[in-house]
This record gives C-alpha cells, sequence and structure tokens, in this order.
C-alpha cells in the first residue's frame, strides 16, 4: 500500500500548498510560538484555556438561551449563529464574548490579533447530532494572512459525545474561497473525510486553536447531556475581515469579496448577497481543485504523515 501512494505521488498528487508558499506563518501571530509550529505542521494545537467559574457562567448563559421558543434548538447540531433570530444570535455573541475573549487575548502578541466573536456549537444528545467533515468561512486571504478558530468545549469531550475530530494536514489542501454561499469542493469526498479525521478529546476548558482553512468534523452525541462548546474567530489585525460570495449576480467562473463587520452575521440576513453598506472588495477567479478520490485520499495521507 504505502508503494502505491508512493507512486500517486511521483504522478502529481502533491499538496497544493508546500511548505514554501506557508509564509503566512513567518509572521509572528501567537505569544507561544510553539502554537504556530503546531498550527503550521498539523493545523491545529491545543492548550489550556477557561476556568471553572468561565465554564459555568457560559453554561447558564447557555440555558437561558435554550428556554428561549425562538433559539431553534432541536435534535440537530446547534450553532447559535445560525438562528433566524437576531436576538438569539446575540445573547450568544455577548456571552461568549464576555466569558472567553478575555483569556484567548493572552495567546496573541498585543496589537497584532483581532478577537473579532464567537458561538455557541452545540449537540444535544441525540444521533441525529453529527456533523459531517467541513470547513469553516474563510474571512482573510489565507496565503497571506493568519487566521484561527478557537474551539473550547465546556465539559469534558470523547468520542462518545461528539469530540471535534480533525484531518491532519488539510490546511494545506489550497481550499481558501469558503462560505456558506460558495459550495464546498470536499462534499463528494465525506466518507474519505471521516477515514481520515482523527478524535481530540479534550477536558472541559482546554481549547484546540485550528488554522481556519482546518477540515473538521464531529460524530453524534450518545451521551444523556448536551455537549456544549464554543467556537471563536481571531485574525490577523491588518488583514481585511472579507466575506466570500457566490450567487447569479456573480460572473461565471469568479467569487466575490466584500468587506463585512461582525454585525453582518450577527444582525443581517448573511446568507444574502451583502446589502451596499458593505463594500465590494473585488472578484477572484475561482481555485477549482479539481478533485477525486484517488487525490483527496493521497491528499489526506500526506497531511496524516503516512507517506
Amino acid at each position: 500500500m504505502l508503494a502505491t501512494f508512493r507512486n500517486i505521488l511521483k504522478i502529481g498528487f502533491e499538496l497544493p500548498i508546500s511548505d514554501g508558499e506557508l509564509v503566512k506563518y513567518n509572521q509572528d501571530f501567537f505569544l507561544d510560538k510553539s502554537i504556530q509550529d503546531e498550527l503550521k505542521q498539523k493545523g491545529y494545537a491545543v492548550r489550556n484555556l477557561l476556568q471553572i467559574e468561565q465554564i459555568d457562567n457560559l453554561k447558564t448563559d447557555f440555558f437561558e438561551i435554550l428556554k428561549r421558543e425562538d433559539s431553534e434548538i432541536k435534535d440537530l447540531f446547534w450553532n447559535s449563529g445560525r438562528p433566524s433570530s437576531v436576538v438569539v444570535r446575540n445573547m450568544a455573541k455577548e456571552s461568549v464574548y464576555k466569558y472567553v475573549r478575555p483569556y484567548l487575548e493572552q495567546f496573541f502578541l498585543p496589537d497584532q490579533a483581532d478577537l473579532m466573536g464567537g458561538v455557541f456549537v452545540v449537540k444535544p444528545p441525540t444521533d441525529k447530532s453529527e456533523l459531517n467533515p467541513h470547513q469553516d468561512s474563510s474571512h482573510v486571504e489565507e496565503d497571506q494572512y493568519m487566521s484561527v478558530y478557537a474551539w473550547c468545549p465546556l465539559q469534558d469531550v470523547t468520542v462518545n459525545n461528539g469530540a471535534l475530530h480533525v484531518v491532519p494536514g488539510s490546511h494545506r489542501f489550497g481550499n481558501t474561497q469558503r462560505s456558506l454561499n460558495v459550495p464546498w469542493q470536499f462534499d463528494s469526498y465525506l466518507d474519505l473525510l471521516w477515514k481520515y479525521s482523527i478524535p481530540v478529546e479534550m477536558k472541559a476548558g482546554e481549547v484546540v486553536f485550528f488554522d481556519s482553512a482546518t477540515i473538521h468534523c464531529s460524530p453524534a452525541n450518545f451521551s444523556e447531556q448536551y455537549r456544549i462548546a464554543v467556537n471563536f474567530f481571531i485574525k490577523q489585525k491588518k488583514a481585511d475581515f472579507l466575506h466570500y460570495y457566490v450567487g447569479d449576480e456573480t460572473s461565471k467562473g469568479k467569487v466575490e469579496k466584500f468587506l463585512v463587520d461582525m454585525s453582518f452575521f450577527y444582525d443581517k440576513e448573511f446568507e444574502k448577497r451583502p446589502t451596499e453598506e458593505y463594500p465590494k472588495k473585488g472578484e477572484e477567479v475561482f481555485k477549482n481543485l479539481k478533485l477525486n478520490s484517488q487525490k483527496v485520499e493521497a491528499w489526506c495521507r500526506i497531511g496524516a504523515g503516512f507517506i
């Protein structure tokens, strides 16, 4: 099998983003350089973040949201940034900002990071709460600037209750134009991505920083309690905060870029084309990765260090 994949490499299935092209990692961002080194190599890094007081406050706020009829929490995976209710989105935002942001700030160099905002990401205790492999939205020009998500569980997480899984090295797969409005190029390869994903089992209050391009997923929650976590987006201060968009008005073969702020996601209908209050930065040619199963599996194996 190893020889087979070495032959695959010989015919051109190298990772789209080489070590030399990860120039954004040459810029100081984290206070602890070892975190940045781990992110560059694997796409993720785990550290300690919250104490019991912050965890309890966040849980209290979540269960207050849960009482609301407009929370839209049912049997499926729930992200507090997605409900139609602006009130719910902002209740969650204020809680995560208050209890998480001050502790995240300590990980980054002064005046280098924008801690933009966060959400609750919750799995009800049902067999329908699985979240398939995906990439979160890209909000910067990722070939130039650092951006990460910080994912923190409010209880110990294992495979049984829906621990985060990552596909190591997938931050180098080259899919940099991402949002709910841009079709996801890896959507036909979910089984392969599940196969190469690995669990990140964590204690309550730990945080996993992951490159914003890292593919991740989580199995269903088979425990008897809600699996509650928070997810926070951080970017380099000098990077524009962007929203990538493809719609009927977009030129064929292109992706539009809009300059937005966090209010676009908390207060607006963010799945629609941005209104005139959000300037258009321009268009990019859509970076078609021309995927097939052989290529995706080769990338996964390289990223995981099997080759």
